[in-house]
């Protein structure tokens, strides 16, 4: 699933409300996190 795909489902408006939510409460992009468990 992309991280928009995610957004949409979660009912945000747009990835951007997502991801500074995302990075506020987990100190780092979506991308980052899932980086993180591809390496």
């Amino acid at each position: 699933m992309t991280v928009s795909e995610i957004a949409y489902v979660l009912g945000f408006e747009d990835i951007t409300s997502l991801s500074k939510l995302f990075k506020t409460k987990t100190n780092i992009s979506p991308k980052e996190f899932r980086q993180s468990f591809q390496n």
